[in-house]
């Protein structure tokens, strides 16, 4: 895991870390697993400015040790720097998500498009 610091704070910690905004990441096939380590601005994938897919993967695990109402846990995540007009793009396709704290699949910022289809989410 690492920890990062981007344009939107300090102390991003994840899995994997995809980041540039001229960096495109395509990932297929992956057992992502964050072992219950939790903690804040947790994610179990995230991708910051970079464009590219997510498919044919698993994502779990990706909360604190015990359960808690700490609003991070964030099982895929993608963004950019906080209310800049910035073209990314991101697919996130045919995989299973469980076992997350907060939430299975976040996208936000200005002009940040996706596409998500066909993920599967066991334990809702």
């Amino acid at each position: 895991m690492s920890s990062v610091t981007n344009a939107n704070g300090a102390g991003f910690t994840s899995v994997i870390y995809a980041f540039g905004p001229t960096t495109t990441v395509n990932i297929s096939g992956l057992g992502i697993d964050g072992d219950g380590r939790g903690g804040a601005k947790f994610s179990g994938v995230y991708y910051f400015e970079a464009s590219g897919t997510f498919t044919n993967s698993r994502i779990e695990k990706v909360r604190d040790a015990v359960f808690s109402g700490v609003q991070s846990g964030n099982a895929f995540f993608a963004n950019h720097t906080y209310d800049v007009s910035l073209s990314q793009t991101v697919t996130v396709a045919d995989n299973v998500i469980e076992d997350y704290q907060k939430t299975g699949i976040l996208i936000n910022e200005l002009n940040c498009s996706t596409m998500k289809c066909r993920n599967r989410f066991p334990n809702i």
